[in-house]
């Protein structure tokens, strides 16, 4: 058995997206990550040399966008809106 995970951070400043981080793993292991500062994918495992051109792909290009447009940054509002956490 394999897990593969697909894990995705945003970072907000008045709800403002200021930076994301998108990494693709397998079992434990990072096989791309996307520099969004560059704005491509980096391969970090030999392994992950055949996902690139998938990941690079028009379809996943904008699932990617949309993602992190819509999703990441709802949740972070949502979790500061509802969070007992205050500011220092």
């Amino acid at each position: 058995n394999n897990t593969m995970q697909y894990i995705l951070g945003c970072e907000l400043d008045d709800d403002i997206k200021l930076n994301s981080k998108i990494r693709i793993g397998l079992d434990g292991e990072t096989m791309l990550e996307f520099d969004e500062h560059q704005r491509h994918w980096v391969v970090q495992s030999p392994r992950a040399e055949n996902l690139k051109p998938i990941v690079e792909s028009l379809f996943w290009t904008n699932l990617r966008k949309r993602y992190v447009k819509q999703y990441c940054v709802d949740v972070v509002q949502k979790v500061i809106q509802n969070s007992t956490m205050k500011e220092n």
